[in-house]
């Protein structure tokens, strides 16, 4: 009887453990996308200091990137496709540039990738 409480504990805290990993932020299918569509996005320009842009703005939104390696399988994660996710969001929101964007390398079990890049910065529009 001790066993097989033991065993259902055991069971339990491995079924909710689970629950714990954090959601992701919505990936865009960039494999997918034609090449005149990944030339659009290239079109917005990424602002790596905010005193070299000489025209006046506001941010739209924060947007985020990921790119994410999960299975042993899988494609390798890289800071490139992070960026044109993140890129891609930018567009979406009608932003014409993206200021203060950070990407990080991660290799834990974040957003259930093995390995993952992520990025983010602030969506601008020029007035």
């Amino acid at each position: 009887m001790q066993i097989g409480n033991n065993a259902l504990i055991l069971l339990s805290v491995l079924l909710l453990s689970g629950c714990g990993t954090t959601k992701p932020p919505p990936v865009a299918s960039i494999h997918q996308l034609s090449p005149e569509q990944l030339d659009a996005l290239e079109g917005i320009k990424i602002y790596t200091q905010t005193k070299r842009i000489k025209r006046q703005f506001e941010t739209v939104t924060t947007v985020h990137g990921i790119s994410c390696k999960s299975s042993m399988w899988g494609h390798a994660a890289t800071t490139r496709e992070a960026v044109l996710q993140t890129r891609y969001w930018a567009q979406q929101a009608g932003a014409d540039a993206i200021i203060n964007l950070q990407c990080d390398r991660q290799r834990d079990n974040s957003y259930d990738c093995s390995e993952s890049v992520i990025c983010n910065g602030d969506a601008i529009k020029f007035k």
